[in-house]
């Protein structure tokens, strides 16, 4: 049976759009609502005895190209109508009885749970101290569908405080650290998806 092969630099529409230059598609192509567009991901892999005296306080780190000073991860939609998928999974453990996590779009605050009376909103609270007072160590994960309506780069970080005491949050580790092979260092994540509208 012959093979048959198109072989083209360009695909067009009728109406003399570009689809598809040199293999890559451009702006014109438009995808079904649910599409996932992209995907972003960043990974912290170090350790943090992180005071949050202050309040809420960023993560050390960088970004998904290494830049920056805080944990986080940027992405830049396609479209207006687009929606971002943020998931944050992050280990560790509080000095106190609970810590609390909020999430952020650039400089705002996005996602969190309502304030009712003096009771504040946040993304997640983790209960601490069960058994031994320095052997914790709690896994928290949320999500969050965003609707931006921006094509601009935007960059999601989380901030966390020990709302009891405004002590040390530890960040992918526990409180209890010795330099021993059974104290691990964990890992944290952000996964950013860009949802077609």
């Amino acid at each position: 049976m012959a093979e048959s092969i198109l072989k083209t630099d360009e695909i067009r529409l009728l109406n003399n759009q570009v689809l598809m230059s040199d293999g890559a598609l451009t702006s014109n192509v438009v995808f079904p609502a649910g599409h996932v567009i992209q995907v972003i991901y960043n990974q912290k892999t170090d350790r943090e005895a992180l005071s949050t005296s202050t309040g809420y306080t960023s993560i050390p780190g960088t970004d998904q190209d290494g830049a920056g000073s805080i944990f986080s991860a940027h992405i830049t939609p396609t479209a207006t109508s687009s929606k971002i998928l943020v998931q944050v999974n992050w280990g560790g453990a509080g000095s106190a009885y609970m810590f609390n996590t909020r999430l952020y779009r650039d400089s705002v605050e996005i996602g969190s749970g309502d304030t009712i009376g003096s009771r504040t909103g946040a993304w997640m609270q983790t209960g601490d101290k069960e058994g031994f007072t320095n052997i914790e160590f709690k896994n928290n994960s949320n999500s969050y569908l965003d609707s931006p309506n921006s094509t601009s780069k935007l960059v999601y970080s989380v901030k966390v405080w020990d709302s009891r005491d405004s002590g040390t949050v530890y960040i992918n580790r526990m409180q209890y650290d010795t330099d021993d092979a059974a104290m691990v260092t964990s890992t944290s994540s952000i996964v950013l998806m860009e949802i077609a509208g």
